[in-house]
């Protein structure tokens, strides 16, 4: 799995054939302030191919009640 890639449950596994279904994952690096949206392998959750790379910092607006 590559660097910075999604965590995966059974990281590590070579006999996935990755045939199956995907699903779409979105991680928050506070460090780099970037959104990545990636799509996941279900079987095994080997980070298959990002989407999109976004540049994003919080920036809350709170309100008085």
């Amino acid at each position: 799995m590559a660097s910075g890639s999604a965590n995966s449950p059974r990281e590590g596994n070579d006999c996935c054939p990755h045939a199956g279904y995907y699903s779409g994952s979105g991680f928050y690096s506070k460090d780099s302030r970037t959104l990545r949206y990636v799509l996941v392998c279900d079987d095994c959750g080997e980070e298959m191919k990002q989407i999109a790379a976004l540049e994003y910092a919080p920036d809350p607006v709170f309100a008085t009640a």
